[in-house]
């Protein structure tokens, strides 16, 4: 969904990046333009007071002289126009990349617990395979019995079956409970011993 959300943005940000590009050549014509058409007029009016006098390229000269004021100024509020664009421009593209990283940030975050979650459950799989061996090897007697009785006549029928159908806290109590049975049938082996005594 991340992945999907950061194409996105990029696509975004590349249409908005091309945009602004065509933006700025259409002002940069416009100003080559202006200034050829100034350049131009000027040729035109110099040549007109060469040969023909000074009263009549005066009044062109003065209306060439305002119109290239007004040109040459609204010619530099585009430019500004396109200046702020391009400020605007960077911070989307800073917003962009910041959200970018922000997300694989998340991502990575996410794989970290998703790998130490499989590492838990790979250690809680092994944990309850051998769990069963750990409740009853400290007890059991050479010849697989506690106080003359089986395992099984100790703990139940299908015990260890049980115990594997178990998870979490549930292990822990059945662990325990198991462990508790296995101490009661020992108890009553030493009275036994003690009473022969």
């Amino acid at each position: 969904m991340s992945e999907i959300r950061s194409i996105t943005e990029k696509k975004k940000l590349q249409a908005e990046r091309l945009k602004l590009l065509k933006s700025i050549q259409r002002v940069d014509r416009k100003g080559t333009i202006i200034r050829l058409t100034i350049i131009f007029v000027y040729v035109i009016l110099g040549t007109i007071f060469a040969f023909v006098g000074y009263r009549s390229a005066s009044f062109g000269m003065i209306v060439t002289i305002i119109l290239s004021v007004v040109f040459l100024y609204q010619h530099k509020l585009d430019v500004e126009k396109q200046k702020d664009k391009i400020e605007e421009m960077k911070r989307l593209e800073d917003r962009i990349i910041d959200e970018i990283k922000q997300q694989e940030i998340l991502e990575a975050k996410i794989n970290k617990n998703e790998q130490i979650h499989q590492q838990l459950l790979s250690e809680l799989k092994m944990n309850k395979e051998n769990t069963s061996e750990q409740i009853i090897s400290k007890d059991i007697e050479t010849d697989g019995k506690i106080n003359g009785k089986t395992i099984e006549e100790v703990l139940g029928k299908d015990w260890e079956k049980r115990f594997e159908s178990l998870s979490g806290q549930d292990i822990i109590k059945e662990r325990n409970r198991l462990k508790r049975l296995i101490q009661a049938e020992r108890i009553k082996e030493i009275l036994k011993e003690n009473e022969r005594k």
